[in-house]
């Protein structure tokens, strides 16, 4: 068990490998602090206290650039470039721009950024890391080494 410092730089870092089971659990961490903070910042703003909900919501932000590694580091052990990251994040806002224009080409494209958006999912959330080392670091299971199984004995060894 590290310290704390360590814990949180091991969170909002984006480099090395994570594997699916560590994604998920992290994610869902994320998910409740981020829910947690944002009942925190309706509770402070209902009675007033206008700056400590604006701390709080700020403090949102710590658990989006966390998020944002986590998905890299999940990227990175697909062997995919983190720059996958930025595409996912654009997306919505760039569908969001989209939305303005009210023409049937472009509802095409929004769809065709959510099927983009649909991939990125099955991608990290379903598939299992690649075995072994890639440019990203070690295997997150630990799996570098090639398992030797044992040859089976031959009845006429001579």
């Amino acid at each position: 068990m590290g310290s704390f410092s360590e814990n949180l730089a091991s969170y909002l870092s984006p480099k090395g490998r994570l594997s699916r089971s560590a994604y998920l659990r992290i994610s869902m961490r994320l998910v409740f602090v981020t829910l947690a903070l944002i009942v925190i910042a309706i509770f402070l703003a209902a009675h007033g206290l206008r700056y400590g909900a604006f701390v709080t919501a700020a403090a949102c932000g710590l658990v989006l650039i966390s998020s944002l590694g986590t998905f890299v580091r999940r990227l990175h052990d697909r062997g995919l470039s983190g720059w996958f990251a930025a595409v996912s994040l654009g997306i919505p806002v760039f569908s969001r721009a989209l939305e303005d224009f009210k023409s049937t080409p472009l509802y095409v494209i929004v769809f065709v950024l959510a099927l983009i958006q649909l991939w990125l999912l099955l991608e990290t959330v379903f598939r299992r890391g690649q075995t072994g080392s890639n440019r990203y670091g070690p295997d997150p299971y630990g799996s570098d080494e090639m398992i030797e199984f044992p040859r089976p004995l031959r009845e006429n060894s001579f």
